[in-house]
């Protein structure tokens, strides 16, 4: 991935600590008030009820695809802070 978020963990891993923990925990909150917004949105419009017609079944696929990317990231974040709280070894 090109990030620029991605470039400055790198940075942090080459050369110290840059203090990115309020950066990521602010994208994470992003991503947590989108994936809430997905699964409300799921709860809503899409019933457990398999008998959906197969347009109504590939919007919710749609949907799913974003609710997996999300809580990755929500995932990945929760790593990332964990690492950057380490410290460093020598």
């Amino acid at each position: 991935l090109r990030d620029d978020l991605m470039v400055r963990l790198r940075a942090d891993a080459a050369i110290g600590p840059l203090g990115l923990d309020a950066e990521i925990e602010r994208r994470r909150a992003l991503h947590v008030a989108r994936l809430q917004a997905y699964r409300e949105i799921e709860r809503r419009d899409f019933p457990a009820d398999k008998s959906l017609p197969r347009e109504t079944r590939i919007q919710h696929l749609i949907l799913k695809t974003g609710i997996m990317y999300e809580e990755s990231w929500v995932e990945w974040a929760a790593e990332v802070l964990q690492v950057l709280g380490e410290t460093a070894t020598p």
